[in-house]
């Protein structure tokens, strides 16, 4: 028959036992989420790359159709082009910079809840130690 004490020590280990099963999901479910994060980051990088190469290719075409720039109106035309592409890129970076400080702020809660487990863990492997001595004895 089980005294008071060992019945308190296996109901408490039994609650932390399940604690960390918790934890361990949201572990699981926070690693998910930065592969998930990790994933749109390389298709913004490749879509941004993208955009740039094709600002490239239209900057070279432009030089090409009006080498001297002799045109007023192909100039100003271009000029409102170009302007719309870096409106364009700035509302994409702003949506970059969102999606990283999400990301940094996700990773931060990872690493603290990483620790606490670490912590949670230490302390329950001393309390198993000593009522493992108490048995004992």
């Amino acid at each position: 028959m089980l005294d008071d004490r060992t019945l308190a020590w296996h109901e408490e280990r039994d609650s932390l036992l399940k604690t960390i099963g918790h934890l361990r999901e949201a572990n699981q479910a926070l690693e998910a989420t930065r592969f998930w994060t990790e994933q749109q980051h390389q298709r913004w990088r490749d879509e941004r790359e993208s955009l740039l190469e094709a600002m490239r290719e239209l900057r070279a075409r432009n030089e090409e159709l009006d080498p001297g720039g002799q045109s007023p109106l192909t100039y100003s035309r271009a000029i409102e082009q170009l302007k719309e592409q870096l409106r364009e890129l700035q509302a994409w970076n702003a949506e970059l910079e969102k999606a990283r400080t999400w990301y940094h702020e996700q990773r931060k809660s990872w690493d603290q809840e990483h620790a606490t487990l670490l912590r949670m863990i230490s302390v329950l492997k001393t309390r198993n130690a000593e009522l493992e001595n108490i048995i004992k004895h």
